[in-house]
């Protein structure tokens, strides 16, 4: 296995701007599509290469704020209550300044909701221009019929609540057919994620930071979830230095743990908190998060196809019964066996909305009754469990 990680970071903040949009279908690749509007307005008005790498990252995770799907689509009117707009502007710009290489996101996202202000800065109000423009198009109409339209529409509020030096970029560019047939054809996503000026390889600390933020986003969207992936992060840690990995990877088990459930970002939250057994369509919904997990991975770069196994097969069974890719025992590594029983164990001993933690016994008597099903692995349940004390209490 190769331990050289070639993450990009436009390509993984594009990562987590597509797993924020896929709550809702009507809004998937909004903030792609926010960040190339913002990207052609920040260059067509002549910000230098810092300022306009800046511009395009705070658009990539400018809506990370939002918890609920509600929110997003609440936020998709043109002119939003103010209450909503503060909120998420506000989680977003707290979520940034968790982290450790992501801060300098932060001041854009809590301002990309500002009205113009003669000392407002260019970045958030280029974004606020690029996140109305693309939430006015009608996406089942061709681009070019409406761009007058749009235009017109972002003109009538220039000075009140937009930018004018930002409106009057913004129309001049709009002239340019290109804009809105890169949008239209999704030929956009070439010029966000594979710009040349924008390169930047990650370090394990950087991508590291990412997933951590990942997970807190992902984690926030049930009370009962709130340290599903980073608990498992530790157990997964725990787990793989008693099997003798090397510190390298012990810390990429740890990454993968960190990134399993990003695709339940695409699962409404009233299914993720629903008090009791799913019907057969919740599941169906529900079984879309693994294959978004891998897919989501698969945009952070080169190198990570480890990861991207151990993270999105969590869900998959021995006997090919799990989800989403039907995997069998003989297509699952020893690393993805023991992160289907952690994400299990995990589970059973943290609090749900339709029961308490199960204790260590009642854990233990699950797991096997899922070895002789053929589901998990026999051996690795018999580890888990013998340090099954260790995994609940790691300070202990």
């Amino acid at each position: 296995m190769s331990l050289t990680i070639k993450a990009d970071v436009t390509k993984t903040l594009s990562a987590v701007a597509a797993a924020c949009d896929l709550v809702d279908r009507r809004l998937q690749n909004h903030g792609e599509r926010v960040a190339y509007i913002a990207q052609e307005i920040g260059s067509h008005i002549g910000l230098d290469k810092e300022r306009l790498n800046l511009l395009t990252l705070s658009s990539l995770v400018h809506d990370i704020g939002i918890v609920t799907t509600r929110e997003k689509l609440e936020l998709a009117d043109f002119n939003p209550d103010s209450a909503i707009v503060s909120r998420h502007a506000k989680r977003g710009y707290d979520l940034l300044m968790t982290t450790r290489y992501l801060q300098a996101l932060a001041q854009p996202v809590l301002e990309h909701h500002e009205h113009y202000r003669e000392d407002l800065d260019l970045i958030p109000a280029i974004i606020f221009v690029a996140d109305r423009v693309e939430l006015l198009l009608h996406r089942d109409e061709y681009y070019l019929w409406q761009t007058d339209r749009v235009v017109q529409r972002v003109r009538d509020h220039i000075g009140t609540i937009f930018h004018p030096e930002v409106v009057e970029c913004f129309a001049d560019l709009a002239q340019k057919p290109s804009l809105w047939l890169d949008l239209q054809t999704g030929n956009y996503v070439k010029a966000i994620r594979d710009n040349p000026d924008m390169m930047h390889v990650l370090s394990m600390e950087e991508l590291e930071d990412i997933a951590e933020l990942f997970a807190t986003i992902v984690d926030s969207k049930s009370p009962f979830t709130a340290t599903h992936s980073s608990g498992l992060a530790a157990k997964a840690a725990i787990m793989a230095e008693k099997l003798g990995m090397e510190p390298l990877k012990v810390r990429q088990m740890r990454l993968a743990a960190l990134l399993h459930d990003i695709g339940k970002l695409a699962v409404p939250e009233e299914i993720l908190v629903a008090p009791r057994k799913l019907t057969r369509e919740e599941f169906a919904v529900m079984q879309q998060h693994t294959y978004h997990t891998y897919y989501l991975i698969g945009m952070l770069g080169d190198g990570l196809e480890s990861i991207q196994r151990w993270a999105a097969y969590h869900h998959e069974r021995l006997d090919g019964s799990g989800y989403p890719f039907g995997l069998t025992g003989d297509q699952l590594d020893m690393e993805c066996r023991l992160m289907a029983v952690l994400d299990v164990f995990q589970a059973l001993t943290e609090d749900r909305p339709y029961r308490s933690p199960l204790s260590l016994e009642e854990t233990g008597a699950i797991l096997r009754k899922e070895v002789q099903a053929g589901h998990l692995d026999g051996d690795l349940v018999d580890l888990i469990m013998k340090h099954g004390e260790e995994l609940i209490n790691p300070a202990s």
